[in-house]
């Protein structure tokens, strides 16, 4: 009887370009098995928005998550087939740019979409992913050689069949009702949107009185690393919104953006959690040591959690100043991640197989996300932080990763 399958996936970009390399292993039986399966996304920020939750002629609604996901299989171009595997299978999709933290793609989304890709050669009785672990090996830029640029290892299963022992000593994040919390994400994208166009897909309502809302957007930031580096609110989708072809805050208050009609909100779901382990900003961010370099280093680009390593070459992926007149803040890019799977979220739509990829309408509350990410070390420039995706309600934990980062500063 088998348990698992594990799927190794290699992530590549030129020009805006994506493309992975699937292996498939069979584990607790079988000798290894290897199936080739070839990925490629490109952005189209040029040509228009996607993921505006408009409808097709083939189906109902469909969400910018569920567009970022459906892959569909196309003929290997001729660029791309001397550096595939003979044999290999490609599949093609589409991210744009508000998937990013300045011109750097989230690790998260990227993650996501290894998970969909490593789905198409797991079992069928398998479905659910159990842990993916990402290791970004170079910085993306929009100009580079046909090389690997992140290295994903999933290993899937279904989480029903599991039965055993359950222990819990983690308790969930208590929050003040959204009322009384701002969308943090939405002031970024209003203070400088060139560095935050992810914040035109997400949200983020953290209480008014946290360290995020002052030091980022009051510009009081904690002076003690005594003091806790902790982000936690309530996360979601932002609302598509389908009346005019395009979705995301075009500088309305949180009171507003929060009353939007949920029936365009996406649900979150198992492969969406992996984007919401690693989707905001890092919580080192909200203190005065993380905005300031002190060894006279080279710099890179400003808030967010897109991926790199060490070795980024200056000015690569960098947006500097926006209109804001602000500096931007520091970034935090990923270096490796692991993310651990433990409940499925309940009920319609989801994204878990092929089929079900296009999202109705639905007429059901659509959760929001209870998130706590903290981080309680750093040398070096060096951390871990830990994040935590709780239900609603907090009577379940959904997933929970740890991740390496490097603190890297703008000029």
């Amino acid at each position: 009887m088998h348990h698992g399958d594990i799927a190794r996936v290699s992530l590549g970009m030129k020009m805006r370009s994506f493309w992975a390399c699937v292996r498939r292993h069979d584990i607790f039986e079988k000798p290894c098995h290897r199936n080739l399966c070839h990925i490629s996304s490109r952005s189209i920020a040029s040509t228009g928005h996607i993921g505006s939750g408009g409808t097709n002629a083939q189906g109902p609604q469909l969400f910018a998550f569920d567009e970022a996901m459906a892959l569909r299989e196309v003929p290997p171009s001729s660029s791309l087939s001397s550096h595939l595997p003979s044999k290999s299978r490609v599949f093609q999709g589409y991210l744009d740019e508000r998937w990013s933290y300045g011109d750097a793609p989230n690790g998260g989304i990227l993650t996501s979409m290894a998970i969909t890709a490593a789905r198409r050669l797991s079992s069928p009785a398998r479905p659910d992913p159990l842990s993916v672990s990402t290791y970004f090996v170079k910085k993306v830029t929009l100009v580079q050689e046909n090389e690997a640029r992140a290295h994903f290892l999933v290993t899937f299963g279904a989480l029903e069949s599991f039965k055993g022992l359950d222990m819990n000593h983690l308790l969930p994040p208590a929050l003040p009702p959204r009322a009384h919390c701002l969308d943090l994400m939405a002031l970024l994208h209003q203070e400088q949107p060139a560095n935050h166009k992810i914040g035109d897909r997400i949200e983020l309502w953290v209480p008014e009185e946290s360290a995020f809302i002052k030091g980022i957007v009051r510009g009081e930031p904690i002076d003690s690393m005594e003091e806790p580096c902790v982000l936690e609110g309530w996360g979601a989708f932002r609302a598509d919104r389908a009346s005019d072809g395009e979705c995301g805050t075009d500088g309305a208050p949180a009171s507003v953006l929060e009353g939007l009609s949920e029936s365009r909100r996406r649900r979150p779901c198992l492969t969406s959690l992996a984007f919401f382990n690693d989707a905001y900003p890092a919580p080192i961010q909200t203190h005065r040591g993380a905005s300031s370099r002190r060894d006279g280093g080279e710099t890179t680009q400003g808030l967010g959690g897109g991926t790199g390593k060490e070795g980024i070459e200056k000015g690569a992926g960098e947006p500097g100043r926006d209109n804001s007149g602000r500096e931007p803040w520091a970034w935090v890019p990923s270096l490796e991640l692991t993310t651990h799977f433990w409940e499925s979220i309940p009920g319609p739509p989801t994204c878990e197989t092929e089929n079900k990829l296009r999202s109705q309408i639905a007429s059901t509350h659509v959760p929001y996300l209870r998130l706590r990410f903290s981080t309680r070390f750093a040398r070096r420039g060096l951390l871990f932080c830990d994040s935590e995706v709780w239900a609603e309600d907090t009577s379940t934990l959904f997933s929970t990763s740890r991740q390496l980062a490097r603190v890297l500063n703008p000029r």
